[in-house]
C-alpha cells in the first residue's frame, strides 16, 4: 500500500483488531500484521478509532 502512495493508515479496533469491548489483539496473525503496518508506516500514521460507546481515538493496544 505505501508502494502506492499510501501514507497513513486507520483501523477501526473493535471487530478488526480487537473483540469488541477488549484491548488485547484477537490472534497473534493480526497482532504481527498490525506490527507490520506500523513498522512499514511509522506509529505516527496509524491511527485506532473505537466507536464502541461513543467515538474516541485509542492510543494504546496490549500486547504491542
Amino acid at each position: 500500500m505505501k508502494d502506492m502512495g499510501m501514507e497513513k493508515i486507520i483501523f477501526s479496533k473493535d471487530n478488526t483488531l480487537t473483540l469488541p469491548g477488549k484491548s488485547n489483539f484477537i490472534d497473534e496473525k493480526v497482532r504481527n500484521a498490525f506490527h507490520d503496518v506500523t513498522k512499514t508506516f511509522g506509529t505516527k500514521n496509524v491511527l485506532i478509532i473505537s466507536n464502541l460507546t461513543e467515538p474516541k481515538i485509542v492510543h494504546e493496544l496490549k500486547g504491542t
